[in-house]
């Protein structure tokens, strides 16, 4: 298990659920200016197209299972079979909980899954594929298992300007140590973020089968309510515990003069969605 798995491990095995808590009803806009009720079900919505193969669906990064929950309530033209993989133990046992014994849940690295030589009609991910170790092994392994025409359809993160409170506190946390067992750790790889990388990074199995869509949302929150979403990510746990509570208190007098008259300050998301085909 490499250094970032390790850390996602220890993070899901404490936080199991929390990545949905996130973001299960938090809505967002495309780049079209359609409002989506979450960016679940913008990938639920880009499942639905009947000229897809016939086959089975994955959850790649499957959580405790948001998603495949969607994905097997939509009344969708072509009813299909899903399935999930994570690499938490302890994220699965909360899929399970939710979605009872007839979905398959599998404990697997994306680089090496347990499943045959185009063997699925559809894969999805939210918010994983840009935290994955070796990307060109990752798109590979997902082009192997998809069949000709199949759909790789995710969600990442994306580079977006930040809002003057969220960049105060991204200054504030660039000037912390990390805890020195997390010092070495980096995530995945930048070229998930943009339509340039994705398009260089999927060409070699999926060519110019590559559609994109920014997903963004604002909103305005009391810093507190801020200092709670960012708890809510991961770089925060990559610190030392004992240094968290000097950083909020820092955190929240940068923010004093950045609020309006209601006391709050405001926050920009954007993610990056996208669906492409495999050749």
């Amino acid at each position: 298990m490499s250094l970032a798995e390790s850390f996602l491990a220890t993070f899901h095995r404490n936080h199991a659920g929390l990545t949905a808590q996130v973001f299960d009803a938090l809505p967002w806009q495309d780049s079209g200016g359609r409002p989506w009720p979450s960016s679940y079900d913008w990938l639920v919505s880009a499942c639905n197209d009947t000229a897809l193969p016939p086959g089975p669906g994955l959850d790649l990064a499957c959580g405790d299972g948001p998603l495949l929950a969607r994905l097997r309530a939509d009344a969708a033209p072509v009813a299909r079979p899903w399935l999930g993989v994570d690499l938490s133990p302890d994220e699965l046992r909360a899929a399970r909980q939710r979605l009872g014994a007839q979905v398959p849940l599998l404990r697997a690295r994306a680089q090496a899954l347990p499943l045959g030589d185009a063997h699925l009609a559809i894969v999805v991910s939210h918010l994983a594929l840009m935290l994955m170790d070796d990307a060109d092994a990752v798109v590979a392994e997902l082009a192997r298992v998809l069949r000709p025409g199949g759909l790789l359809a995710g969600v990442v993160g994306a580079r977006a300007e930040p809002g003057p409170a969220f960049a105060a506190y991204l200054d504030l946390l660039g000037q912390q140590p990390r805890s020195a067992h997390w010092q070495a750790l980096r995530f995945g790889d930048r070229r998930w973020h943009d339509e340039a990388g994705l398009q260089a990074l999927l060409a070699p199995h999926f060519g110019d089968h590559l559609t994109c869509t920014r997903l963004t949302r604002e909103e305005r929150l009391r810093p507190e309510a801020l200092w709670q979403w960012c708890l809510g990510m991961y770089d925060l746990h990559l610190l030392p515990p004992e240094s968290l509570p000097g950083l909020q208190a820092e955190f929240l007098q940068r923010c004093r003069p950045l609020a309006d008259a209601e006391g709050t300050v405001l926050h920009r998301q954007a993610l990056l969605a996208f669906s492409a085909r495999r050749r």
